[in-house]
């Protein structure tokens, strides 16, 4: 069973995924790239059986600051989402829902994309559990993060374990492989009974919070997943696209 995983593309931010024709002039230096890497991908993919879009898929309506949206329309966004995604070939689609902050405000914008799609209602959850094969996977957007270089993996392999533990106390079976998206960094944590994994996004670490609130890792691809017949969970390592092509950090000289 092959399985596409697409989170945090942001669109209608101008740093988010975004097709041709929207703001080129402005910032079509990042979003070209951005995009001929995703649909290089999608063509290197090929159809997928199950399509998991793990949240944030659109940027929202700019609480924090409208300036860097391609548009204070929301359709727009919308309709960006829609094209972007649109690109994909998979057999069924699931939603997981993104934050609030990105998708809701006085309408839930990932609920209208997911309508303008035609993903059904019962395929849209705040959290995803799908056993393939005999696999259990749980997707929930959000999990714990951390900025500093050396605690992500164990913040994450803390989903797993938080999963048994809320499993055992509710009396369900805890997933094989928990899978969070929205810190935009990649990590995969396994030991021989659990796995964990943090997805890359698709959207330039750009703009005035992307510049000011530091992070140690940051990671842009697709994931891939695939289910054997016999239950057996492959991840092969996404494909990364840089998220410095605006050059790399250098000093301003001064001498005397």
């Amino acid at each position: 069973m092959r399985m596409l995983w697409v989170n945090d593309t942001h669109c209608g931010s101008v740093y988010g995924l975004t097709p041709e024709g929207y703001r080129d002039a402005d910032y079509g230096w990042c979003s070209k790239p951005l995009r001929e890497f995703y649909l290089d991908e999608l063509k290197r993919i090929g159809p997928v059986d199950i399509l998991v879009l793990v949240g944030d898929i659109v940027d929202g309506m700019g609480n924090k600051d409208a300036s860097e949206l391609i548009s204070t329309d929301t359709s727009v966004s919308r309709d960006i989402a829609v094209e972007m995604l649109g690109h994909i070939k998979a057999d069924e689609t699931w939603l997981v829902r993104g934050t609030p902050f990105h998708t809701f405000g006085t309408e839930d914008l990932e609920e209208l994309v997911a309508n303008d799609m035609g993903i059904p209602k019962d395929h849209r959850k705040d959290e995803l559990r799908l056993e393939i094969n005999g696999h259990r996977i749980m997707w929930r957007h959000a999990g714990r993060m951390s900025a500093a270089p050396q605690t992500p993996p164990a913040q994450l392999f803390r989903e797993w374990i938080r999963d048994v533990v809320q499993g055992a106390a509710e009396d369900y079976q805890w997933a094989h492989c928990v899978v969070r998206a929205h810190t935009h960094y990649y990590f995969d944590v396994q030991t021989s009974v659990g796995r964990a994994i943090s997805l890359p996004c698709m959207e330039w670490p750009f703009g005035k919070y992307g510049r000011r609130l530091f992070t140690q890792w940051y990671h842009m691809g697709l994931t891939f997943g695939e289910v054997s017949k016999a239950g057996v969970l492959s991840v092969p390592r996404p494909r990364f696209i840089k998220p410095y092509i605006n050059g790399r950090k250098n000093y301003i000289c001064r001498k005397d």
